[in-house]
Parts: structure tokens; C-alpha cells; sequence
């Protein structure tokens, strides 16, 4: 009598298929999952972009009566009817008056960039000396050229010396003095800030021109007042 043959295990079945279910899966699954945090992140950008309440009102442009460049009588009244961006400065400041009127410059072509027709978004800018002694309306328009100014869209003011005061510090609410040349010290100190006015003439922002975040913020709350006096 022969021994009955050894019983083997039935080969088990192959694995491998079971194996590539999971990581196409997982696969797929993240990327769905990517796509959706993609979606609410941008929507939540979005939301807190429009979220934002109406400007604060800060105050009021002060009465004045200035010359443009062009010798032009302008006065505190023209500045209504149109959101104005406001700064200071003087021609012979080579500190940081190049720097801020450079900033000027890229704040004109970032409001270009947001209307095919420049003029429908009606946003004026406008530099006020703080030199008026020294800079004639001959004077600014020299400078202007060096940042391409267009005279009907960025203005560059002068006045009276005694007016100062009461206009950008008591007005403006931004802090200037001219330093004492006996100390060795000839600049005039004034604030680098970019100022948003409204088209009824309300003071609704004030904008440091070093923070690249905020000069942003003002062209996005410039061109929202263009459209929404809010």
C-alpha cells in the first residue's frame, strides 16, 4: 500500500492587484482634497478682501489756494469731485523724497492697470511742497518731468510759506519742520505718507509709502472710492 500523496495549500491569489488600489486612491483622493483647499482658500481670500468695511473718515482737506507746474491757480475745491492721493516733498531733497516720488510714479501706473480708460477711474495725484521759498511752479515742473508726470493727472503744488503750518500739519495732520542750518542740518523733515482723500473732500486714509502691503491697500481703497464714494 503506496503513502497518499502530501496535501499542499492552494496557491493564494495574487496580491499585487489589491496593493494598487490603495495608492491610486489615495492619489486621487488628494488631489481633490488639494484642489478643494485651493478653492476655499481663494474664496476666503476673497471674502476677506470684500469684507472690508467703509473707510474711516479722518478729517477734511484744508482751505488753500496754491500754482500748479504749470503756474495754474488751484485751490483746496478742485480737489473735489475726484478721489485725490496726497503727498509731500521738496526738489532739493535727496533723502527720501526721490524714493517717495518713485513711489508716487508706481502708484500712477498701478491705478493705469486697473481701467483700460486711465481717466473713467478718476483718481488724481497730488505733491505739495514744503519748500515753497525755492520751488516755483518753474522749479516742479523741471522735477515732474523726471517721473513723467502728466500735469492734468498728478499735480505738483506750491503756496505760501506761512500757510504751511495750518495746511499740512493743522490740516493734513502730517508733522514737518525745517532743521536748523547752524547744526549742521539742512533738510526739511516731513512725513512719507501717501494720503487718501475722497471726492467730497474727506481725508479717509493715511498710507506709509515704505510698506509695500499699504501702498497696495491704497491703490485697492483709491480705486474703490473711484467707483463707491462709500
Amino acid at each position: 500500500m503506496t503513502d497518499p500523496e502530501p496535501v499542499t495549500a492552494a496557491p493564494s491569489a495574487p496580491a499585487p492587484a489589491r496593493r494598487l488600489v490603495k495608492p491610486v486612491l489615495l492619489v486621487r483622493l488628494g488631489a481633490l482634497a488639494v484642489a478643494v483647499l485651493l478653492a476655499v482658500a481663494t474664496t476666503l481670500l476673497v471674502v476677506r478682501k470684500n469684507a472690508r468695511g467703509p473707510l474711516p473718515l479722518l478729517g477734511a482737506v484744508p482751505a488753500f489756494t496754491m500754482r500748479d507746474q504749470r503756474a495754474r491757480p488751484v485751490s483746496s475745491d478742485a480737489l473735489r469731485g475726484q478721489v485725490s492721493i496726497v503727498d509731500f516733498f521738496f526738489t532739493s531733497c535727496t533723502a527720501s523724497c526721490p524714493r517717495l516720488m518713485g513711489r508716487m510714479a508706481d502708484v500712477e501706473k498701478m491705478l493705469a492697470a486697473r481701467s483700460p480708460d486711465r481717466d473713467k477711474l478718476r483718481v488724481r495725484l497730488v505733491s505739495i511742497t514744503v519748500d515753497p521759498e525755492n520751488d516755483t511752479p518753474g522749479k516742479l515742473a523741471e522735477y515732474a518731468t523726471r517721473y513723467h508726470a502728466n500735469p492734468d493727472r498728478w499735480w505738483f503744488l506750491t503756496g505760501e510759506a506761512d500757510a504751511l503750518q495750518r495746511v499740512v500739519v493743522d490740516g493734513f495732520k502730517v508733522h514737518y519742520e525745517k532743521a536748523d542750518p547752524a547744526m549742521g542740518i539742512g533738510e526739511i523733515m516731513h512725513g512719507n505718507w501717501f494720503i487718501l482723500v475722497d471726492a467730497r473732500g474727506a481725508i479717509r486714509g493715511y498710507y506709509l509709502s515704505d510698506d509695500a502691503k499699504r501702498v497696495e491697500e491704497l491703490v485697492d481703497d483709491a480705486a474703490r472710492l473711484a467707483v463707491d464714494p462709500g
